[in-house]
């Protein structure tokens, strides 16, 4: 597999904390590890379920399926383990410490070609689709000569997590607009910290969602590129998962999770307000901010050919260590 030449680099960017640190946007969180699936010895047979998530507003779902009592009605007693990224969350369901977790599909991707038995049981996050107005995006500062996708040829742009998510998006999203990406800087910076990196111009972009995305707005920044947006259509970009060894020993309350979910889901799209009611509760948001935020699209299920489009861009740039079905990663009932 050809590896792309864009530079990527990490880089520690200390004290630049926005007072909303505590909220993770974990929509590229980092590859998981890999290891041997032991997990279902080791899983919980009955009473309470551990879910790795992340604090952030993709995960809104889960949350109006234990406040509703959703998961109740459905047999489940669901607690949620908060994590960093999914460099965590999956060892955490591999081991069997959790039964479920959350992850963006691409670090899914990265993991079942590694060897590792992931699978899908139900749909997260995706992008709304509204191109300048979606719940992730690209931004300059106001100053900035960057006026479209087809500037960022040649830029530095923070991700979260390179070789993921952002940047295989983003570089599509940038050919797409007439621009060239293989000169693109890619830089890792935590969300949290991207508005302050922007703002000081420590970096030329910033891709980020929500709530920094707004944060970002209200020092000044601009969109010039809703990479989940394009090229992408209706761009499924989460999921909740588990193991398939699990998923064997365990289909009951596989298939339980599977339709509590649904409901959630289901509630969340035909409501926002229920999302944005229950996220200062789950995580640091304030009340203000998220009534403001863009918030992403809820789907149904997981869309199979948004997925294998993410997995034909992490293999054309070498993330990818065996080829895969996709087909192989997403469980019956969630696409």
């Amino acid at each position: 597999m050809h590896q792309r030449t864009m530079t990527r680099r990490a880089v520690l960017l200390g004290g630049l904390g926005l007072g909303a640190a505590g909220v993770l946007l974990g929509c590229g969180d980092g590859s998981p590890s890999a290891g041997t699936t032991t997990g279902a010895s080791r899983a919980a047979t009955g009473g309470v379920e551990e879910v790795g998530v992340l604090p952030i507003v993709d995960v809104a779902t889960i949350f109006i399926a234990k406040t509703q009592g959703i998961f109740s009605d459905h047999g489940l007693e669901i607690e949620t383990t908060l994590a960093q990224g999914g460099s965590a969350i999956v060892p955490a369901v591999v081991s069997g410490a959790n039964l479920f977790g959350f992850s963006n599909l691409t670090s899914l991707l990265i993991g079942r070609s590694r060897g590792l038995d992931l699978v899908t049981v139900a749909p997260g996050s995706g992008s709304n689709g509204r191109d300048g107005q979606d719940y992730f995006a690209v931004l300059v500062r106001d100053d900035s000569e960057i006026q479209n996708g087809a500037d960022l040829a040649g830029a530095s742009i923070a991700v979260n997590t390179v070789q993921n998510i952002n940047d295989t998006t983003l570089n599509a999203a940038v050919r797409d607009a007439g621009g060239d990406p293989e000169g693109i800087d890619y830089v890792e910076v935590a969300f949290p910290d991207m508005p302050a990196a922007l703002e000081n111009g420590q970096v030329d972009a910033i891709a980020v969602g929500e709530p920094f995305l707004t944060i970002a707005k209200d020092q000044g920044a601009r969109v010039v590129l809703s990479s989940y947006a394009k090229p992408i259509d209706r761009l499924t970009v989460s999921a909740y998962f588990t193991t398939q060894e699990i998923w064997d020993a365990q289909p009951e309350r596989v298939t339980a999770f599977q339709s509590a979910m649904a409901e959630a889901q289901s509630i969340a799209r035909s409501d926002p307000d229920a999302v944005r009611a229950v996220l200062p509760k789950y995580t640091s948001l304030d009340a203000d901010l998220a009534e403001r935020i863009i918030l992403p699209d809820f789907p149904e299920r997981i869309n199979q050919d948004s997925t294998q489009q993410l997995a034909d861009l992490a293999e054309a740039d070498g993330l990818l260590q065996n080829s895969l079905s996709v087909t192989d990663l997403l469980g019956e009932g969630s696409y």
